[in-house]
């Protein structure tokens, strides 16, 4: 047999080494030891547990009576523990789900000393459920689109067409009619985009025309498509850095992605200045590499977001913009894009310059990313 010194060792460090966050508490609810994992979950290091109770952990989540109706059935001899999903708050107001089991501990007689919880950190999973929820509702949204696209066309198409012809037997250009007419086939045309887009977003790839670009000259195109409009518009635009390798991506789906970026940053620099005429206006493009990718950054002046809409920024229909301004699905075609050609989209909002930053990742050629798994 194991001497029970040893013995003792050996479940201290299965305990301290394990991978679970684990806190003991006494009969009176105070901790009494927490281990490395605990703290590495929660933020709290083990000097700041000790002698607390878990309700420094509780997030608002859970109402008084879950805990409750949780300690009734640890307390109950039929039943003797409980386990389930439940959110804690780390240290730094972070939320961090958990799925916990707590049993009682006793002493060599069997007597009730304390309790040990045991909890498994679901944040990964739950990252991961969200995603397949998204990759569902946009599975949905292609359903119903294609739906949409097959009724709505023929009749959009019979519209633009008479309202065509209508504009070519007029002979009188500068009348109200005239102008009716072109509304008329503007508002066609967005819908028509809009459906185009709604097909786009529901297909789960995007078509790619994949080949090895050199960037710059790509930035430096957009660059020049839309640096009148910022002129116009007395708003600072430029751009600083250079890519120094190539890229593997399709040279239209990212003038795409950027000019939806540029667009927005223009709108959102508009907002702002409607608000604070004296604030100086400017859209930056900045472009930085490392080994594996290059990043163009689109950082702008502008009215930015607040940060619990920085979550929803790439869902579809989501939009900060006012009724009528925006349809809500550029951000999320862009990012659909952009996870095509192996790369992704980040957004944050700088706190001390109060600069709005999107940025886009593109992978280098040298990684000899398959061209069969981007299309």
């Amino acid at each position: 047999m194991i001497g029970s010194g040893i013995q003792n060792n050996v479940f201290y460090r299965c305990v301290e080494d394990c991978n679970e966050a684990i806190m003991i508490s006494d009969m009176s609810g105070i901790l009494t030891y927490v281990n490395p994992a605990w703290s590495h979950i929660y933020g709290y290091s083990r000097d700041d547990a000790l002698g607390k109770t878990p309700r420094l952990l509780h997030s608002g989540f859970q109402k008084p009576q879950f805990y409750k109706d949780m300690w009734e059935d640890i307390r109950n001899p039929k039943i003797g523990f409980w386990k389930g999903e439940l959110v804690n708050k780390a240290q730094d107001g972070s939320l961090v789900p958990v799925y916990l089991t707590i049993t009682p501990y006793r002493d060599s007689e069997g007597i009730v000393k304390g309790f040990m919880g045991v909890a498994l950190d679901m944040r990964a999973q739950k990252d991961l459920e969200a995603k397949i929820m998204h990759q569902d509702r946009l599975a949905s949204v292609g359903v119903i689109a294609s739906g949409l696209a097959h009724e709505i066309g023929t009749p959009l198409s019979v519209i633009r067409g008479r309202a065509e012809l209508m504009l070519e037997s007029m002979s009188v250009r500068d009348c109200e009619e005239f102008k009716n007419l072109e509304i008329i086939m503007q508002q066609v045309d967005r819908i028509s985009y809009f459906m185009h887009a709604l097909l786009g977003i529901g297909r789960k790839s995007v078509e790619l025309r994949v080949e090895k670009l050199d960037l710059n000259s790509v930035l430096n195109h957009i660059f020049s498509i839309m640096d009148q409009t910022f002129k116009s518009e007395e708003i600072e635009f430029k751009m600083s850095g250079r890519a120094e390798n190539h890229i593997i991506g399709d040279a239209q789906k990212i003038e795409q992605i950027l000019l939806n970026l540029l667009k927005n940053a223009l709108h959102a620099v508009k907002s702002a200045r409607k608000s604070d005429p004296e604030k100086k206006n400017y859209v930056r493009i900045d472009v930085a590499q490392n080994e594996g990718g290059a990043f163009v950054s689109v950082v702008d002046s502008g009215i930015g977001f607040a940060p619990d809409q920085l979550k929803n920024l790439f869902q579809p229909f989501y939009t900060t913009k006012n009724t009528g301004e925006g349809t809500g699905l550029g951000l999320a075609i862009s990012l659909q894009i952009a996870q095509s050609m192996g790369g992704s989209i980040m957004a944050h909002r700088d706190s001390q310059s109060q600069e709005t930053h999107f940025c886009v990742e593109f992978r280098v050629s040298e990684d000899e990313i398959a061209v069969s798994n981007l299309a």
